[in-house]
Parts: structure tokens; sequence; C-alpha cells
């Protein structure tokens, strides 16, 4: 009786050595698969950028928007399904290009920032390029500032979405700056682009803003962080900056 006691004991050790060995080789194989399949999805992420930077931006917008904000979008349907706008947006943070990116949605219409070419100089040129922003110049440099306002014209007569920043540069404080003029010689003249007001609210402050000139990086009080976009109706060409400034700060 000893020995089948024995005998009985010692089969069930080799079955739960048996039982151990399968359950460490499932978790090794669950966990390499798991690599295998974060590796995938990284090697077609970095496919996806060189092929298709913008689309694959989007997908990141998208991404961020179901995970690190939450994004409140109004007047989208403001937005022309089909032929040229320009959006004529306020600029409270770094981050507003990105988060506009996503406002025609996912795979949606592909919009033209345009950019001072200070981020050029700093950031990755041949991206944005890829990107397809507007290289904006400073203003002492006329022949350049003349080749963006025709490049602008060219896009907008050609039915594509194209976003500027009116106040020329990023708010220090979140409040809407004085509006630059050359918005209107931005509209190419034998073609009716309907100009369109967006408001950016609830992001300056959070994440990346700058004050008196430097970049600051504020902790979110809300996680996601909440963020406000208002697509308002289009208005008149005739319409002078102070009078788009106030329309946008409504």
């Amino acid at each position: 009786v000893r020995l089948r006691k024995r005998g009985a004991g010692f089969v069930r050790t080799e079955r739960d050595k048996q039982t151990r060995s399968l359950f460490f080789m499932s978790g090794t194989t669950l966990c390499l698969a798991i690599v295998v399949a974060i590796a995938t999805l990284a090697v077609l992420a970095a496919v996806l950028f060189l092929l298709f930077p913008y689309r694959g931006m989007q997908a990141v917008v998208a991404l961020l928007r179901r995970t690190c904000f939450n994004v409140r979008l109004t007047g989208r349907e403001n937005i022309p399904a089909t032929g040229p706008a320009l959006f004529a947006s306020n600029h409270v943070s770094l981050l507003d290009s990105l988060i506009l990116l996503g406002i025609t949605g996912l795979w949606g219409r592909r919009i033209r920032f345009m950019m001072h070419e200070n981020f050029f100089r700093k950031g990755f040129p041949k991206f944005l390029n890829r990107l397809g922003v507007i290289r904006v110049p400073a203003a002492n440099h006329p022949k350049d500032m003349r080749e963006c306002v025709r490049r602008t014209r060219e896009l907008l007569a050609a039915g594509e979405l194209v976003c500027m920043f009116p106040e020329g540069g990023v708010s220090g404080n979140g409040l809407t700056q004085r509006f630059k003029s050359g918005f209107r010689e931005m509209l190419p003249p034998d073609v009716e682009v309907p100009i369109i007001p967006i408001r950016i609210g609830l992001l300056w402050g959070p994440m990346f803003a700058l004050h008196r000139g430097r970049l600051r990086f504020t902790k979110p009080r809300q996680f996601p962080i909440p963020i406000h976009i208002s697509v308002g109706k289009p208005v008149s060409k005739d319409m002078t900056p102070f009078q788009l400034r106030q329309r946008i700060s409504e």
C-alpha cells in the first residue's frame, strides 16, 4: 500500500511537473506573441508614416483623442465636404495644428497648415514638407512672402482646405491677440473661397503653451484634457482683421 501511495504520489508529481511545464510554455508563447504583435504594429506604423505621413498623423490624432484628449467639436456641419475653404483659427498652444488636423474625421479631407519658417529650421523640415505644410517666411523677406501667397492661392484654387493663424504666433496668455491683415491676400481673386472662423478653447495652460516667449509645460488638472473646438459659419472676405477676431472671440 505504501508503495502504491508513493507510486501514486510519484505519478502526481510528474503530472504536476508536466502541467507546470505546459503552463510555462504557454505563458512564454503568449509573451512572444505579444512582442511580435507590438513589433509588427510598430513596423506597420513606420511604413504608414513613410508612405502616407498625413494619414499616419490622422491615425495618431484619432488615438490621442480617445486616450489623452476629450475633444468636443461643434459646428462640424460648417466644414465643406468639397471645394476650397480658408480656416482662420486662434492660436493658443503648439498643439493647435495637431488638434485641428482631426476635425475632418479619421481619413477625412486633408488640411494644409500654414507655419512660420522657424518650425522648419528647428523641427523636421522634410517631414513638414511631406505633410504639405505651407512655409510662412518672415515679414522682412518679401520675395519669399510672395511665393507663399502664390502657393496658398494655387492650393485654394485647386479646391483644398488651408488653415492659418492670423495672430501670427502662439498667444502668451491664452487671450486672442491682434489679427494681422494678410489673411485676405491669401484668397485667389478668381475663385470664391469661404473664410471659416475656428475657436480653440480650454487648451491654453495644459501641456505645451508659451509664456513670455518661452515654452512652458504645465501638468493638466483634468485627464483626459478637455478641448472645445467651435467651427463657425463662413464670414465675408470683406471683414476687417478686427471684425474677424471679434467673431472668433465670441
